[in-house]
């Protein structure tokens, strides 16, 4: 019993070892700034936590909550400038039937175009705000998790480091040893 303890503490060492080195050798590129921020002490506690296999599973939930968000809100946008195109291609055909002067026709085709412009700039600033409630949410669930790095931030640096964490972990998910411990 006392040897299948000790080889299985010594698999769980050789994983984390192996997490250690990659996330050093993933680290090594990044700026200085980041450095500060993805400390070797902080890399050695996401190795740590990596040993769960959790942190993979949850990784992987949030990037394909992630792709199907950005799927809907590519949808959305579509949808509008499909609309658009519409619209203004109904208004053409209006105006080649209309009597009215050229200057306004004109002035009913910027009208319209600035309308266009206006609702895709909303439509940008939603969406914008939804990303940015998603990241919110992400960094959440990863905090709750305890996973190190981990926090609800807007400062850019901060969600910039947490980015190449998040980078690190999706390499390393696919670098996971057989070996179950």
């Amino acid at each position: 019993m006392e040897e299948s303890t000790n080889a299985d503490q010594e698999a769980l060492q050789r994983k984390l070892d192996l997490y250690l080195n990659e996330l050093r050798l993933l680290a090594k590129p990044l700026s200085a700034e980041l450095r500060q921020k993805i400390s070797d002490e902080l890399l050695a506690r996401l190795a740590l936590s990596l040993l769960n296999e959790t942190v993979f599973a949850i990784v992987n939930g949030l990037m394909e909550i992630q792709h199907v968000t950005e799927s809907q809100l590519e949808q959305q946008r579509m949808a509008l400038t499909k609309q658009h195109r519409f619209e203004k291609s109904r208004l053409a055909e209006a105006l080649k039937k209309s009597s009215e002067s050229s200057e306004i026709k004109k002035r009913r085709t910027d009208e319209l175009e600035r309308s266009h412009t206006e609702a895709l700039k909303e439509l940008d600033i939603s969406i914008l705000g939804q990303f940015d409630h998603k990241v919110a949410d992400q960094q959440c669930t990863l905090e709750l998790a305890g996973v190190p790095g981990f926090f609800v931030t807007t400062n850019p640096v901060d969600v910039q480091a947490q980015m190449h964490l998040l980078d690190f972990i999706i390499q390393l998910s696919v670098l996971k040893p057989n070996s179950t411990v």
